[in-house]
C-alpha cells in the first residue's frame, strides 16, 4: 500500500477474504461486495468493494469464477 499499488479498500477487502477463507482448499464461498460492506462495519460503499474485487482480480491476486447474466454470489 505504501508503494501504491493498492489501496486501503483493496487492503481491507484481501484481510477479510483471508479471514473468511478456508485453508485445506484456499478458497472463499459466496463473497460479494455487500457481503465485505457489512463485514467492514461499512466502512466503503459497496460499489467500492466491487471495484476493489474488479481491480484485484485484473492484478492477479484472487481468482473469481463468474458466469456471465447469473446473478448469484
Amino acid at each position: 500500500m505504501m508503494q501504491g499499488q493498492i489501496t486501503c479498500s483493496m487492503l481491507i477487502t484481501m484481510v477479510i477474504l483471508y479471514k473468511w477463507s478456508n485453508w485445506h482448499t484456499g478458497k472463499v464461498r459466496f463473497v460479494c461486495a455487500s457481503s465485505l460492506h457489512y463485514a467492514s462495519q461499512e466502512a466503503y460503499s459497496v460499489r467500492t468493494f466491487q471495484e476493489s474485487l474488479r481491480k484485484l482480480e485484473e492484478m492477479g491476486w484472487i481468482i473469481r469464477h463468474l458466469t456471465p447474466g447469473n446473478h448469484k454470489w
